[in-house]
């Protein structure tokens, strides 16, 4: 082989394999934002293989090879480099399709944190009340819950976020309706309830009781009124 197809050859392996690193840590970030096709998901997703292509385009231009030869390595290169992008639209598609807004119930939360950081009283409210949406279940995830294990307790995968619940403070509400999830809540308040259980609609509440004087924060149970 003469030096030249060599050195293209060595050049193209490395700058792939570097490339195939590249997206294990897209996919990574991918997995933590979960914001779908958002302006810096398309562009994390999308400029390493726009990269590579240029790359790859200049390198074989460099070679003096027959133009069919050229064309022919550039359509099956970019097949090689495709790979990894097309596995990283997949995962926006399915965030997309998943994707909730759950800008209005932290609102909610948040105000009746403050109600009762203001009143300094006990109160216990229906989840329903802090719920514009139907749901049938609701599931609690206490802190250092893996992605693994909320996605095996709601039977299909909806998360791949390894670092939601790394802290003693975090805690996950996940609202269900016929299998789907249609809306969460991440806490860094804290909620003690039993996260090995499901509550539902018709009797669930939140207990909002004495502060907590190390935080500055009410202390919340969820429970599940008995009839």
């Amino acid at each position: 082989m003469p030096k030249k197809k060599l050195l293209f050859a060595m050049t193209w392996v490395t700058l792939t394999f570097l490339y195939y690193l590249a997206y294990g840590m897209v996919n990574q970030l991918l997995d933590v934002r979960e914001k779908g096709w958002d302006l810096f998901n398309s562009t994390v997703s999308l400029l390493p293989l726009v990269l590579s292509l240029a790359i790859t385009y200049a390198l074989i231009r460099s070679l003096t090879v027959r133009r069919s030869h050229q064309i022919g390595g550039m359509i099956i290169l970019s097949l090689i480099l495709a790979a990894p992008t097309s596995l990283a639209a997949s995962k926006l598609m399915d965030q997309q399709r998943n994707q909730v807004d759950p800008q209005t119930l932290a609102d909610n939360f948040r105000a009746k944190i403050i109600d009762t950081q203001e009143s300094g009283t006990a109160t216990t409210l229906n989840i329903t009340e802090l719920t514009n949406f139907a749901w049938d279940k609701l599931y609690l995830f206490g802190p250092y819950t893996s992605h693994t294990q909320i996605n095996e307790r709601l039977g299909y995968t909806w998360t791949r976020n390894s670092l939601r619940l790394l802290d003693d403070s975090l805690s996950l509400l996940v609202f269900v309706r016929d299998g789907k999830v249609v809306q969460f809540l991440d806490l860094t308040t804290g909620i003690q309830g039993d996260s090995t259980a499901f509550y539902t609609p018709e009797r669930s509440v939140i207990q909002f009781s004495q502060m907590r004087s190390d935080k500055n924060q009410p202390y919340m149970q969820l429970l599940e009124r008995s009839e």
